[in-house]
């Protein structure tokens, strides 16, 4: 017999609804709200760091759009005001109307791989990170799609300085954008799937091409006969589980997740088990000297880091 103490409680929850009945809004208010109301959530890189167990997958689920659009299809019933409300005050939520487009992707499998081959470090990451950018972008086609909006009701608006990235990524349209997005993911799933990593001169193009939709996507436009007419949506990413990755891969994605420019929300959730010794004494050392992270880039500027196991959130600013 299956111990359900070994399984996750969100999984056994298929319904949105049955799901948002466990859910309370506490959390969200004790650790986003603050974040939420500085503009601190959606702009950068945010690290939310906590024990097995803390309900970092949970909060993660809560903020994809099919639960939202859930959350609201039944704001009627006054036993989800108080978490409409909480939403609200972190900006997932604004006039009734979501205003990001969430996306949770479990970096427990396929991503690990990627370090144990024997590329350059340069290489391993472009892969990881592609793989993870064509997920990202069918996973929010697709909980959409899912809520119910219709594929001809998207609109992908992308930056105004990408014209030519917005052809390379395919996402003038929706069509192309889900059909290069399943390229990418294919041939890239083929090369971790390998029993036998190719060499470097036999990787498919498709996988070593440039596809960087992150670099260029602004945001998801929606066009519905509803009431809610023509609203637009922040794309979000949540990172579940990235404590399954090596250290030092980990360390390259938070370094690549940290650039400005990038005006997709990324989220990181992780254990508290891939600390580095700095890093545990600065959740007691406030006043310490920030470290560098990449040229231009420091740590209080550009990370917001979210401690379930403190007094709450370390502000960054």
């Amino acid at each position: 017999m299956d111990n359900p103490f070994l399984k996750r409680a969100t999984e056994l929850l298929r319904d949105d609804e049955a799901f948002l009945a466990i859910v309370s809004p506490e959390p969200v208010t004790y650790f986003l709200r603050k974040p939420g109301q500085d503009g601190w959530l959606y702009d950068r890189t945010v690290i939310i760091r906590g024990t097995p167990g803390s309900g970092k997958t949970t909060l993660a689920r809560l903020f994809e759009y099919p639960t939202l659009a859930a959350l609201l299809r039944n704001r009627t019933i006054g036993a989800y005001r108080e978490l409409i409300a909480a939403l609200t005050d972190c900006g997932a939520i604004a006039n009734e109307t979501p205003t990001i487009i969430g996306y949770r992707l479990p970096l427990e499998t396929d991503y690990r791989d990627f370090w144990e081959f024997p590329y350059p470090d340069d290489l391993k990451l472009g892969l990881m990170t592609a793989l993870i950018q064509a997920r990202a972008v069918l996973g929010w086609i697709r909980n959409l799609t899912s809520a119910g909006i219709a594929q001809s009701d998207i609109t992908i608006i992308p930056r105004p300085d990408a014209v030519a990235a917005t052809e390379i990524v395919g996402i003038s349209n929706i069509v192309n954008a889900v059909k290069r997005a399943r390229e990418v993911e294919l041939s890239l799933y083929k090369i971790v799937a390998a029993l036998v990593a190719p060499e470097v001169s036999e990787l498919d193009p498709t996988s070593t091409n440039a596809y960087r939709p992150f670099d260029v996507i602004d945001r998801f436009r929606i066009t519905t006969r509803a009431p809610e007419g023509t609203f637009d949506l922040r794309p979000l990413i949540i990172l579940d589980d990235a404590h399954t990755l090596h250290p030092s891969q980990f360390r390259s994605l938070q370094h690549w997740l940290v650039r400005r420019e990038l005006l997709v929300a990324r989220w990181a959730m992780t254990r508290l088990d891939v600390l580095r010794p700095d890093e545990v004494f600065s959740t007691v050392a406030r006043n310490r000297t920030e470290p560098v992270y990449l040229p231009g880039i420091t740590a209080a500027r550009d990370l917001t880091q979210i401690m379930f196991q403190s007094k709450g959130v370390e502000r960054r600013k």
